[in-house]
Order: structure tokens, then C-alpha cells, then sequence
């Protein structure tokens, strides 16, 4: 009796510790590819980089050539007086004038203002001027201011500024380029983990029903006591119960990595399972890590983490406008310099109209202004001025809080690798030790000294060993992506493009001696 039925049970498929290969292909590779194509969050990001563009051209545009023109004309009726009268024969007499203005402003980046106008007007009036006057002046002015609004420094504040919000907008995407990327391959890994525990738990009910059927066909040839057969029917039921819930977490992980990647629609009806394997590690890696080879990767990390590098970016941009911002302290002295010459045509032609910037000029002509002004109280500079301080003691002290963070998130998530390399070491040892357990069970039950519950039961637990082996392996895998992360070795901290290298989930960052 108990020999069939060990025979029987000999006819199972292996327990052997492997990896099942999925029946539809989604490699981590085009899963990181798909979340940097489709995810909406990384195009919200890569706009804000245009919306720093455009704040940087803004930024500029004070520095444009200003063009203005205008044109006008006029007609008076002008009463006489009665010798006026007399003279002219009328009670009234009539004035024109047309005066056509045209004029260049170019503000230059050290505080300098330069400007170029030509006033050309015409007067036809029967008592001041019955011929008709056409008058023209042309001239170059530069201002200069003395105190407030001087050099190149205040002046360029707010363009230099916007310059820099847009080298740090860059960073933004970078790091959020690097956080979604280490969300999909954590993501990745779960539903690596989650497809390979649903095959252990279905491979382990198929058994179960195996032995069911089994140990039925023995209880009808009375090989074996009727009561026998509710101990496996429970055995089977459990390990259904089981497997279900396996199904359900996959399930589950298969939708988290579709939001991870950019699925939407459709999209989300039909997620393909993953087909990479989850990275075992190296050997050394449960080796503790050394002060160097930490202090190495905490260095890198404060190099390379793109957070940290728009914070220090926005630091220095906060410190120029807070220069620009104690300027504003200073009393406006400008210093106005303008020459030019001014020319006279008499005549009502069209021609003598425009001849008038080119006849009857009697020389150049030169003038200087001093302008002075001094708000009392300078209440908006002294607002202008808390605010920038404020400004840039947050980002100072959010760089110190960075760095700090940083630093530890870069010694726990070390920790963490070494600590899952061991424990997956064990869990190895633990399913060798726990496969080498069932097969003596077996043999004891071949040789009729043992129990078929035992058999069972050290089944289970090898069922559960092997559920907790690819969770150790999964905790692995995501402890590697996590002091990725931390370094800032994922992507280049610069990067808004689609360079990405699916080899750095699975292997360590460079660190001291050249260990990965």
C-alpha cells in the first residue's frame, strides 16, 4: 500500500528552486522606456521647463530696443485783436501744426540707457509764421545712473536669476525623471515577484490535487483508511486559498506597474506579465561596507543628486537678487548726457518738410541733467529686501536638510543591500535544507516508518520557504534600485532626454576599489 503510494507521489514535479518563465514578454528595459515616453508626470515636469523659458525671456526682454513714432497734427482758429483785424482784414485767423515724432531706446546691461530722437514739426500760422516753419531736432542721449541701477550685477539680477531657475528646472526633471524610473523598477520587481509566487503556490496546489487523487484511488482499492483522504482535501484547500491570493496580488502588481509605465484605456485590460529575472547579487555583497567605500558613495550622491543641485542652483540665484534688492537702498543719481543739432526750412512744400533735419543747421548742441531722487521711509526696498533674505535662508536651510537626508537615505539604503544579499543567502540555504527535509519524509514513508500528514506538512513548509526566497530576492532588488536613488546614479542629473541603461538595477553603484 504505502509503496504505490509512494511511487505515486515520486511521479510529482520536481521542487527544484527555478524560475518559471512568463508566457507574454514586458522586459524592465521597455518598462523604463515606456514610464520616461508616456508618463504624465514627466511631461507636467518637462513643461515647467518651458514655463522657466519663457520666464527667462521675460527676464530679457527689458533689454529690448524700444521703438516709438508718433504723429499728430492740428488746426486752431486763433481770434484777433482790432489792430490785428485791421491789419489782416478778418476777425480770426487759423494756426497748423504737424509734428511727427520718431525715437530708439536701447537699455544696456550695465545700467546704461541710450536713446536716439528726431522731432520734426511744421507751423503755418498767418500772424507768427505766414510762411510756414519747418523745424527738426535730432539727438543722442545716454543716461548713467551713479548709485542705484549701476553694473552689470543689479542690472542682470532678474535675467541671471531667470537663467538659473531654468538650469534648476532641469534638474527638477531629472530627479523626477529618476524617481519615476525607480518607482517602475520597484514596481517591476513586485510584479516579478508577485508572478513567480502565484507560480509557486498554483504548481503547489496541482500537487495537492495530485495527491487527492492519489490517495481517493487508494481509499477506493481500501490501500488506505477513508479518514485519510479529509487530511488532504483540507492540504487542497489550503493551498487553493493560497494560490488565490497569490493571483489576487498579482494582479495587483501588475496594475501598480501599468500606472508606473504610462498605461492608460485599454491599456490597463491587457498588462503583460514581466519577463526579467530579479538580480541575485554578488557574493561580496554580504560583506559589510567599509567607512571609504560608504564615505564614496555619500560623495557621489551629494555630486550627483539632481534635487540637491537645483536647491544649490536656487541658492545662488536668491543671493542675486538679494544684491539687487540692497541696491534699491541706494539713492537714484543719474547723470543725463545728450547732443544733437536742430535744423530750420521755411515753406509749405512737402519737400520743405522733409528737408528740415538737413537745412539751416547752425551747430551741435550739448546738454547735461542730474537727477536726484531719495524715497523716504525706502519701505519697498526694505520689503524688497526681507523677502529676498527670506528666500534665500529656505533654500539654505533646505539645502542643509537635503544633504542630511540624503546622507542617511545613502547609509540605510547600503545597509539594506547587505542585509537582503544575507538573508537571501539564507533563504537559499533554508529552501536546500527544507527540499533535503520532504525527501527524507518521502523516504521514511517509502520505508513505512513515516506519516503521509509529515509528507504534507514539510511540504508546506517548503512552499512557504520558497515564497519567502523570492521575497528576500525582491527585497534585494528593490534595496539595489533604492541606493540608486540615493546616489543619483540612475540617470545623469543633467538629463531630460531618453538615456537610460536597465544594468544599473542590478548592480551596485562604482564605489571605492571599483566594486559594482
Amino acid at each position: 500500500m504505502k509503496p504505490s503510494l509512494v511511487l505515486l507521489l515520486a511521479c510529482q514535479c520536481s521542487m527544484a528552486y527555478a524560475q518559471t518563465a512568463p508566457p507574454t514578454s514586458l522586459s524592465l528595459e521597455l518598462a523604463l522606456r515606456s514610464t520616461l515616453e508616456r508618463h504624465p508626470l514627466l511631461q507636467v515636469q518637462q513643461q515647467q521647463v518651458e514655463a522657466t523659458r519663457a520666464a527667462l525671456t521675460r527676464a530679457r526682454s527689458q533689454f529690448d530696443t524700444v521703438f516709438q513714432s508718433q504723429l499728430g497734427h492740428s488746426r486752431l482758429y486763433q481770434p484777433l485783436t482790432d489792430n490785428e483785424r485791421a491789419v489782416l482784414g478778418a476777425s480770426s485767423t487759423t494756426a497748423s501744426r504737424t509734428d511727427f515724432t520718431v525715437r530708439a531706446i536701447q537699455p544696456l546691461r550695465n545700467g546704461f540707457t541710450a536713446g536716439t530722437t528726431m522731432d520734426v514739426s511744421r507751423t503755418a500760422d498767418a500772424l507768427a509764421a505766414p510762411l510756414g516753419l519747418n523745424r527738426s531736432h535730432l539727438a543722442l542721449t545716454v543716461t548713467l545712473p551713479l548709485l542705484r541701477g549701476k553694473g552689470r550685477d543689479v542690472v542682470m539680477a532678474p535675467e541671471t536669476a531667470a537663467g538659473i531657475e531654468v538650469e534648476a528646472s532641469v534638474y527638477d526633471v531629472s530627479q523626477s525623471i529618476s524617481d519615476l524610473l525607480s518607482r517602475t523598477a520597484d514596481t517591476y520587481w513586485s510584479a516579478v515577484a508577485a508572478l513567480r509566487n502565484y507560480t509557486v503556490y498554483r504548481n503547489a496546489e496541482d500537487r495537492g490535487r495530485v495527491y487527492l487523487e492519489t490517495v481517493q484511488q487508494l481509499v477506493d482499492a481500501d490501500r488506505l483508511p477513508r479518514s485519510e483522504i479529509s487530511q488532504v482535501q483540507a492540504n487542497l484547500a489550503s493551498r487553493a486559498a493560497a494560490r488565490l491570493a497569490a493571483q489576487q496580488q498579482l494582479s495587483e502588481a501588475k496594475q501598480q506597474l501599468a500606472i508606473a509605465i504610462g498605461l492608460g484605456g485599454d491599456q490597463l485590460l491587457r498588462v503583460p506579465d514581466p519577463s526579467d529575472a530579479l538580480p541575485t547579487g554578488e557574493p561580496q555583497w554580504t560583506s559589510s561596507f567599509d567607512a571609504a567605500q560608504l564615505r564614496s558613495w555619500i560623495d557621489q550622491a551629494l555630486v550627483r543628486r539632481s534635487d540637491l543641485l537645483a536647491l544649490k542652483r536656487r541658492l545662488t540665484s536668491a543671493t542675486l537678487l538679494r544684491g539687487a534688492a540692497q541696491d534699491q537702498f541706494r539713492p537714484q543719481l543719474d547723470l543725463e548726457l545728450s547732443t544733437g543739432y536742430s535744423g530750420l526750412g521755411e515753406g509749405t512744400n512737402a519737400n520743405r518738410y522733409l528737408a528740415a533735419p538737413f537745412v539751416g543747421i547752425g551747430g551741435a548742441d550739448a546738454v547735461a541733467n542730474v537727477r536726484y531722487e531719495l524715497p523716504f521711509g525706502r519701505r519697498a526696498a526694505q520689503a524688497a529686501l526681507m523677502e529676498a533674505d527670506s528666500s534665500a535662508r529656505q533654500v539654505g536651510y533646505r539645502i542643509e536638510e537635503a544633504t542630511r537626508t540624503i546622507t542617511s537615505d545613502v547609509i540605510t539604503a547600503a545597509d539594506a543591500v547587505r542585509h537582503a544579499a544575507e538573508q537571501l543567502q539564507q533563504a537559499q540555504l533554508s529552501v536546500e535544507y527544507s527540499q533535503l527535509a520532504l525527501d527524507n519524509e518521502r523516504e521514511k514513508l517509502r520505508l513505512g516508518v513515516g506519516e503521509l500528514l509529515d509528507v504534507l506538512v514539510v511540504e508546506e513548509r517548503l512552499t512557504g520557504v520558497l515564497a519567502f526566497a523570492v521575497q528576500s530576492e525582491l527585497a534585494l532588488a528593490q534595496s539595489i534600485t533604492r541606493l540608486r536613488h540615493a546616489t543619483g546614479t540612475i540617470v545623469a542629473p543633467d538629463t531630460t532626454g531618453q538615456d537610460i541603461d536597465p544594468k544599473a538595477f542590478f548592480t551596485l553603484p562604482e564605489r571605492a576599489g571599483g566594486l559594482q
